[in-house]
């Protein structure tokens, strides 16, 4: 575990993780590259930081770090892949990371800011 803040493990376990997969984090793991968070998760992971921690989030953009839970311009593309997710392809590098190392920082100055 990295030597991750109380703090940090706490918003990681408000978020579902327990101590085995908090055990294989490090300061580099990213929300969406590596563990795989993205839509509706990461709004959630988001939200935990603000309500629980009360970090000022409002310069975040969502969209420059995560991908939609189910892309598409119209509102039937975007049932299409709810119906068939295995054809979402999703580009990683086409977001920023969030590492936890950022989260560490967001949940120690309240605010959000761009490593």
């Amino acid at each position: 575990m990295d030597n991750f803040s109380s703090d940090l493990i706490a918003c990681l376990k408000l978020f579902g993780k327990d101590e085995s997969d908090i055990k294989g984090y490090k300061h580099s793991t990213r929300l969406y590259h590596d563990l795989g968070i993205y839509g509706d998760e990461a709004y959630e992971f988001i939200s935990i930081l603000e309500t629980s921690f009360g970090a000022d989030l409002l310069s975040f953009v969502f969209e420059s770090y995560f991908p939609m839970e189910f892309p598409g311009d119209t509102q039937l593309q975007r049932v299409f892949y709810w119906v068939f997710p295995c054809l979402i392809k999703r580009k990683e590098e086409n977001y920023k990371p969030v590492t936890l190392f950022q989260i560490e920082q967001i949940i120690k100055t309240k605010l959000w800011y761009d490593c």
